[in-house]
């Protein structure tokens, strides 16, 4: 993906962006780009006792930031799955400023055959935010993979690749290190949110490019002037 120099990770919950970008976060954190996180929704009050744990996962994402290299944005702390009970509008409006002032010229944000409804939604804000009007920063926008959420819907398009980040040894090194991050949301393999499961991922999404280990997207804008 030449011609990237300022890229935007717009996630539904702190853990996604790691979980499907977090090699390739580091791997162009590494080469000298600008990569930034936009959190939607605070990932916790869905769950019993969740408004106690929204601390403990925005110090996950501090942690998780300060080991790949990237800035966080902002939490915009709507309703933890529940982004699709939001009215639309309101979740582009609370975007849209963040893009104003960061202008990326690529965006990632999660995959249309997501199970996870956030994740859904967070595409749609996502395309809308970023509606190519003449003089809009963003130029590419693609969707990344999250372990138990992409390809546990049964009734969705799969998610398609076309576009592999190879990751060398110390990127993918690093995204161990931030998913520790997140130790919390990891469970025993052979849970598809395990360690295992994304390193099988990863070695397989490689393989599938004939590398070790790369994550994968699905480009879905390319814009070259």
């Amino acid at each position: 993906m030449t011609g990237m120099k300022r890229i935007l990770i717009i996630a539904a919950h702190a853990d996604d962006e790691v979980l499907g970008a977090g090699g390739m976060i580091h791997r162009w954190v590494r080469e000298g780009k600008d990569v930034a996180c936009l959190f939607l929704a605070d990932g916790e009050t869905s769950r019993a006792g969740g408004e106690e744990r929204i601390g403990q996962r925005t110090c996950g994402a501090e942690a998780a930031a300060a080991v790949l290299g990237h800035q966080i944005l902002a939490t915009l702390n709507f309703p933890d799955n529940r982004l699709d009970q939001v009215p639309l509008l309101d979740i582009v409006q609370a975007i849209e400023p963040h893009i104003a002032a960061y202008a990326p010229d690529t965006v990632l944000t999660h995959s249309a055959a997501d199970l996870n409804a956030d994740h859904r939604r967070a595409l749609e804000a996502t395309l809308t935010a970023c509606r190519p009007l003449p003089g809009h920063p963003v130029r590419r926008i693609a969707s990344f993979e999250v372990v138990s959420a992409t390809g546990w819907n049964p009734a969705s398009a799969a998610f398609n690749p076309n576009c592999y980040i190879a990751l060398s040894e110390q990127d993918w090194n690093k995204k161990q290190e931030a998913l520790q991050c997140y130790d919390a949301e990891m469970r025993a393999y052979p849970h598809f949110r395990s360690y295992q499961a994304v390193d099988a991922l990863a070695q397989m999404r490689g393989a599938s490019a004939g590398v070790e280990r790369a994550e994968a997207l699905t480009i879905l804008r390319w814009l070259e002037n």
